[in-house]
């Protein structure tokens, strides 16, 4: 059985770092659930395993923001494959997370971001891919990426974790 985690950051500026994979501890196979917060969240994922943001917060507190959260994936857009799964868009590829996003957040690639609603709303038109931005981007150390994302704030959240059993 795959391990179900659910992250709970307390208000700060909040950029978690989800990819940690050494030897004892690793997320690989794990479903991690973020339930965000009504400040901007922002996290960065790397490795193997399932990551639910489609509760991310201020999309759906602040629906007027859009891109208010991010998320920043290792890779460029092209290693990622994007599907609907209901309403939310799913992001998987070969040995990348598979991460869950609702509307009215940010992907961000190393090659540039781009806007969740843009994504899901070509998908179900059969449109192509909207363009990425380029003016953010997921490269250089998980430091740099926090001090964009921040505008150079250091990151001070706290998160709570609750390791789950079964179902939820």
């Amino acid at each position: 059985m795959s391990k179900i985690t659910r992250y709970y950051p307390i208000s700060g500026a909040n950029f978690t770092d989800f990819s940690v994979d050494y030897t004892a501890v690793t997320l690989a196979g794990e479903s991690i659930f973020f339930k965000g917060t009504s400040q901007p969240d922002h996290v960065y994922l790397s490795g193997n395993f399932t990551f639910d943001f489609t509760d991310s917060g201020t999309s759906q507190i602040t629906p007027q923001i859009p891109g208010y959260d991010k998320v920043f994936l290792a890779g460029r857009r092209a290693d990622y494959t994007a599907a609907l799964q209901g309403e939310t868009l799913s992001l998987s590829g070969t040995n990348r997370p598979t991460v869950i996003m609702a509307r009215g957040d940010y992907v961000v690639f190393q090659d540039g971001q781009v806007e969740t609603n843009a994504w899901i709303d070509a998908l179900v038109s059969n449109s192509a891919a909207p363009a990425t931005d380029p003016s953010v981007t997921a490269t250089g150390s998980v430091d740099a990426m926090a001090a964009q994302a921040l505008d150079n704030a250091t990151p001070s959240a706290r998160v709570l974790v609750y390791p789950l059993r079964g179902r939820m």
